[in-house]
């Protein structure tokens, strides 16, 4: 571990709450309809601040004779990762896959190797391009320390399962203009979740999104759930699966717990199909079948299952 770097340990809902508020929205302008399809809409009074412009809405207004709307533009993402040439290239691929699956824009990505000397040139170079970054990286990694020693990173070791050492930040364009800046662990469970849990919401709210989180609601198991220890410790846990409703109630079955990278693309994970995550008080030893559980709704992804 670099000195000086302070790590502190936090919840993922307080850090991702001060993440949040640190977060400018992009400006609001008027655009042709058809551009305005999954953008936010602005103090147009058209469609109320906030809400996610749909297709039904948009051709509502085109029959109405209206041409254009006033909204926050969907951001532009960067996801960068760094770390072997050959891992942080797939990495990079698997973690714009699995942003885009939950609705985020990824306008550009990068692999690049840790010993690179240009990786902070390179995302230097992206900033006038860009909205917000996501970062895959150890705090050990080159282009991590170089970060941390030219702005002020705030660093965290997330208590949660999936979890690991995040961060967040404010770069600076050559136009003076703030950029957001995530930094996620490397590990394929870790990005899988916190893509959903942690990124979505903070790339939500930068596009002028009122409703920046997933709905929560009550279900019961379908089978018996173990969560994993970190340590001797069991914090909060997120598990995958699919969530349906029967007889007036909500169920839960829990999938595969997400262990490799899939080797043939996302599709060839459970996390593909899965249209929720089953989220596990810290301390729970084991979940019995019909057990009722809170479950965080991955409404808007784009999956098959």
């Amino acid at each position: 571990m670099q000195e000086g770097l302070k790590i502190q340990t936090a919840e993922l809902s307080t850090f991702l709450t001060a993440c949040v508020g640190r977060i400018n929205v992009l400006p609001a302008g008027e655009v042709p309809l058809g551009e305005a399809v999954g953008c936010a809409a602005g103090a147009s009074g058209l469609v109320p601040a906030g809400e996610l412009v749909s297709v039904a809405t948009t051709m509502e207004l085109t029959s109405r004779g209206f041409t254009s709307l006033r909204v926050h533009p969907r951001p532009r993402v960067f996801v960068v990762a760094v770390g072997d040439e050959i891992d942080a290239a797939e990495r990079a691929k698997l973690l714009a896959a699995l942003l885009e699956l939950g609705g985020v824009r990824v306008t550009s990505l990068a692999g690049m190797s840790e010993e690179s000397d240009d990786a902070l040139e390179v995302l230097e170079n992206q900033l006038d391009s860009i909205d917000f970054v996501v970062l895959s990286a150890d705090v050990e990694s080159e282009l991590f320390i170089a970060l941390s020693q030219l702005i002020d990173l705030s660093v965290v070791q997330l208590k949660s399962e999936p979890g690991g050492v995040c961060a967040f930040a404010e770069l600076r364009s050559p136009g003076g203009r703030a950029i957001p800046l995530v930094v996620l662990p490397t590990e394929w469970r870790a990005m899988a979740v916190l893509s959903e849990v942690l990124v979505g919401p903070m790339v939500r709210r930068r596009g002028g999104d009122h409703q920046i989180y997933q709905p929560i609601v009550r279900a019961r198991l379908t089978s018996a759930v173990t969560p994993k220890m970190r340590g001797s410790t069991r914090d909060r846990a997120f598990i995958p699966g699919r969530l349906h409703e029967k007889k007036g109630m909500w169920h839960v079955e829990p999938l595969a717990t997400l262990h490799a990278p899939p080797i043939k693309g996302l599709s060839d994970s459970v996390f593909a199909t899965s249209n929720c995550l089953a989220v596990i008080p810290a301390g729970t030893k084991e979940l019995e079948k019909g057990d009722v559980v809170g479950v965080m709704r991955l409404d808007g992804r784009r999956t098959g299952g």
